[in-house]
C-alpha cells in the first residue's frame, strides 16, 4: 500500500512538472528570441528607404503648376539638382534650342535682350543644351525639369546662357561679347514677357499695357484664363532688394559655376489671376557695354 502510494506520488510530480514546463518553455523560448532579434543588426532592403518609384515621381509631377516647377527649380522649394535623362524631358535638346532662340527673338524685340540670336545676317551660333532636374527634398515626390543651353557665334565673339524651363519662363540669361552692346539698357517693365508659355497651340485673345497710375500692369488672356501682371521698381539698399541679393547669391544651387552679381535694376513682378491667385517674382538686370545678366526668381516668403 505505502509502495502504491509513492508511485502515485511519483506519477502526480511528473505530470505538474510536464505541465508547469508546457506553460513555462514557450514563453521562455519567445522572450530569448525577441531579446535575440533586439541584439541583432540587419541591412534594410534599398526599397525600404529608396523612396517612390520614378513612375510614381512622373505621374506626380504632372499636377505641378508652372510656378511650382519654377520655385522647385530655383530652390524656394527645397530641392536637389541632379542631371536629367533626356528622355524623361518633354521636350528634346533641339526643340528646347528652338524654343529659346524664338523667346529671345521675342525679348529682344521688347527690349529685354541686347541682341537676337536668329540665323539671319550671318549670325550663326553653336550650341549646347543640358537637361537637369529638381527633385524635392522633403517628399522625394515631385520634379521639375530644365534645360541649361549656350550659344557661341561661328567666330567667337559672343556666347549666350540661358537657363529655361520646360514650361518656356527663361530664368536667368547672359550674354558676353567681345565689342559691345550698344550701351543697351533693359527695359523690365516688360517682365511678363518672360512669362510667356511658347506653345503654338496658345493664341492670346488680348495683350493690353496700363501705366497711368505709375505702375505698369500688362493683362493677358487666352483660353478663357486671364492673367494681369504688374511691375514696380525697387530701390538699391532697401530690405526687400537686399533680400533678392540673398536669392541671387544661393543660385548656384541650380546654375553651375554661377557667379553672384549685383544688379544694377530690378523690379518686383505681380502675377494675379489665372487659376492661383497672387504670385510674385523679382527680376535682376545688371548691364555694361559688352556684359549682360538677368534672372527672374520667384519671392521666397518667410
Amino acid at each position: 500500500m505505502k509502495k502504491f502510494s509513492i508511485k502515485n506520488f511519483i506519477l502526480i510530480a511528473v505530470a505538474l512538472l510536464v505541465a508547469g514546463c508546457s506553460i513555462w518553455l514557450p514563453g521562455f523560448i519567445m522572450e530569448k528570441e525577441r531579446t535575440a532579434d533586439f541584439e541583432k543588426l540587419t541591412d534594410v532592403p534599398a526599397d525600404y528607404y529608396s523612396g517612390p518609384s520614378e513612375s510614381i515621381i512622373k505621374n506626380a509631377s504632372r499636377q505641378l503648376r508652372s510656378e511650382q516647377c519654377m520655385q522647385l527649380i530655383t530652390g524656394v522649394w527645397d530641392s536637389s539638382i541632379t542631371p536629367a535623362n533626356p528622355q524623361d524631358c518633354i521636350y528634346t535638346d533641339f526643340g528646347m534650342k528652338t524654343m529659346t532662340i524664338n523667346h529671345i527673338q521675342n525679348l529682344y524685340t521688347k527690349g529685354l535682350y541686347p541682341c537676337s540670336l536668329s540665323s539671319r545676317n550671318e549670325n550663326w551660333y553653336s550650341w549646347e543644351a543640358k537637361p537637369y532636374r529638381a527633385l524635392d527634398t522633403t517628399f522625394r515626390t515631385y520634379a521639375a525639369y530644365f534645360w541649361d543651353i549656350t550659344f557661341t557665334k561661328f567666330d567667337g565673339s559672343e556666347t549666350h546662357r540661358f537657363i529655361v524651363s520646360e514650361n518656356g519662363a527663361i530664368l536667368y540669361a547672359q550674354a558676353e561679347t567681345k565689342e559691345n552692346f550698344g550701351g543697351f539698357s533693359p527695359k523690365l517693365s516688360n517682365a511678363s514677357y518672360l512669362m510667356d508659355v511658347l506653345d503654338t497651340s496658345i493664341s492670346y485673345s488680348t495683350y493690353t499695357i496700363d501705366d497711368s497710375a505709375g505702375n505698369i500692369v500688362t493683362s493677358v488672356s487666352h483660353s478663357d484664363v486671364a492673367k494681369a501682371y504688374k511691375t514696380n521698381e525697387i530701390s538699391t539698399g532697401s530690405s526687400k532688394a537686399q533680400k533678392i541679393q540673398e536669392q541671387i547669391d544661393a543660385s548656384s544651387s541650380f546654375i553651375n559655376d554661377f557667379e553672384a552679381f549685383e544688379p544694377d535694376k530690378m523690379i518686383s513682378l505681380a502675377e494675379s489671376g489665372g487659376t492661383v491667385g497672387l504670385i510674385n517674382y523679382s527680376l535682376s538686370a545688371k548691364a555694361t557695354q559688352n556684359t549682360y545678366r538677368m534672372i527672374l526668381l520667384p519671392e521666397k516668403t518667410e
